[in-house]
């Protein structure tokens, strides 16, 4: 048999059987494998609609701060104010450890001036008092040498009452001039006195401002050792500003004086500070509701509170042409992994909803006139109107035109005008920003006036959203908002391809 074989195929007419077969076998082979292929991916475009229970959410990353810190500032002094140490970021200090370090250098300097001149009017002070009271005690003992005399003259006068009363004469007038000379060391030595206090008080003033001086200069060089005023743990803050960049406080760095180095927070009382844009900011009240995770911690998971929204939107930094509101959410569980300066994810909880059916939100897409369309398996090129309510970071509930378990397409078809949900509305709004800057005169149109802004009132929620009550928006949207015009001023954006 095996000889056959070899002679069966050693016939060209057999060999080219043999070979048509294996070839019908490949093709066959690779036109499996490409349906196979294409229905994989064709499964993946699809999604079904599901009914149950709904979570308004909404998702956000943000920054872990303590509620109470307390800051550690640079001396408050001008000079030359530079950290030569510090103790590291994230270490748990007591009350009175050290924290940082400047130089010393300048003041010590200063410190040894200031002791030199307190030593040599001190000195001074110290030879006047010397001096005066040398002349004091030399005064004094000319007054009593004229006390004595003015007591002889007095005895020579009594003496004299019975003598001439030319000798009588004499001894008056003698004792007179004691009286006088008297009078005169008496006088002296009061105005000596007053000469010796002025004199003395001049040089106290120069002592007592270099004491001062000196005082001042030892407060100086201690405040220049920064203490931890309460315990807690270290964390270094931003500096820089005034055409510098920001950047965490360094050995080496140069504060401005008084300027927050170093913040102390209570690790007791934590919260979480997010931004949102300020469509989902209305959407947010006091007593929210959230779900915390940290990001170098996944494990970790906390509950928190809505505490503050912001009341007026700013911009992330100073080059930021967005802004945005700050919401700031209370943790409810103390927790030592919990750190200032961790990134967390908050999953803020607005609202839920019972027995409602939900989709994707890329299975929902917009026609140019905004109405929300929806693309179901049983007829994919044929687009449903739906109406939609609220949504979460992943889901969109659909309030009519789909039912549970319909099949929805992922992927717009190559044929119709479909945006993703929500870009009608934007093409329109910038429409109206285009008309409306070709209708300002040029003479207003100047670099020093603001562009002017849109129709619309900042923060209104689409058209297509339920308020914060859950009513859904019916639709179709005011088809007088001419799509036609956006697309001519901002040019046709690609069509969406699917998630």
């Amino acid at each position: 048999m095996q000889k056959l074989g070899i002679r069966m195929l050693k016939k060209p007419e057999n060999r080219k059987v043999l070979i048509a077969g294996a070839g019908g076998a490949l093709l066959a082979l690779l036109i499996l494998l490409f349906l196979f292929r294409e229905d994989q991916t064709n499964e993946g475009r699809w999604v079904i609609a599901e009914k149950g229970n709904f979570v308004i959410d909404l998702l956000e990353s943000g920054e872990v701060r303590a509620v109470n810190s307390y800051d550690v500032k640079a001396p408050m002094i001008w000079g030359n104010l530079q950290i030569i140490e510090m103790v590291d970021e994230g270490s748990v200090v007591k009350a009175g450890d050290f924290l940082a370090q400047f130089d010393e250098t300048s003041f010590i300097q200063d410190l040894e001036t200031r002791k030199e001149s307190l030593a040599t009017s001190e000195a001074e002070l110290k030879a006047l008092d010397t001096e005066q009271q040398q002349r004091l005690r030399e005064m004094e003992a000319e007054l009593k040498g004229a006390e004595y005399s003015r007591e002889a003259a007095e005895l020579r006068r009594n003496m004299m009452q019975f003598e001439s009363s030319v000798k009588q004469r004499q001894a008056e007038i003698e004792y007179q001039k004691q009286m006088l000379l008297l009078d005169e060391n008496e006088t002296r030595l009061k105005n000596q006195k007053i000469i010796n206090t002025a004199a003395r008080w001049r040089v106290l003033q120069r002592v007592n401002h270099n004491r001062e001086r000196l005082e001042e200069n030892q407060q100086v060089l201690a405040s220049l050792t920064l203490r931890a005023p309460i315990g807690g743990m270290v964390v270094y803050n931003e500096i820089g500003g005034r055409g510098s960049a920001r950047k965490k406080v360094a050995v080496g760095d140069k504060p401005w004086p008084s300027q927050p180095i170093i913040s102390i927070p209570d690790p007791t009382n934590m919260q979480t500070v997010i931004r949102v844009n300020e469509v989902d900011a209305s959407k947010i009240a006091i007593g929210d509701k959230a779900d915390i995770r940290l990001d170098a911690f996944e494990q970790a998971r906390y509950s928190g509170t809505v505490s503050r929204v912001a009341r007026l939107a700013d911009k992330r930094d100073s080059e930021s042409q967005i802004k945005d509101f700050e919401v700031t959410i209370d943790i409810a569980e103390p927790d030592s992994l919990l750190k200032p300066g961790m990134t967390a994810r908050t999953r803020l909880i607005l609202g839920r909803r019972e027995n409602v059916v939900f989709v994707p939100i890329g299975a929902v897409f917009e026609q140019r006139d905004g109405t929300p369309v929806v693309f179901m398996r049983r007829d994919a090129e044929k687009a449903v109107p739906v109406a939609i309510g609220r949504r979460n970071d992943r889901f969109i509930i659909i309030a009519e035109g789909v039912e549970p378990g319909d099949e929805l397409l992922l992927q717009t078809p190559e044929s119709g005008d479909y945006y993703a949900l929500g870009r009608a509305r934007d093409l329109a709004r910038r429409a109206r920003e285009m008309e409306s800057l070709k209708a300002t005169p040029d003479s207003l149109l100047t670099p020093s006036k603001e562009q002017p802004q849109s129709a619309e009132a900042p923060g209104s929620a689409p058209r297509t959203a339920e308020n914060r009550d859950g009513e859904a928006t019916r639709v179709p949207r005011n088809r007088t908002e001419a799509p036609a015009a956006a697309e001519s001023a901002v040019g046709r954006p690609e069509r969406r391809r699917g998630e």
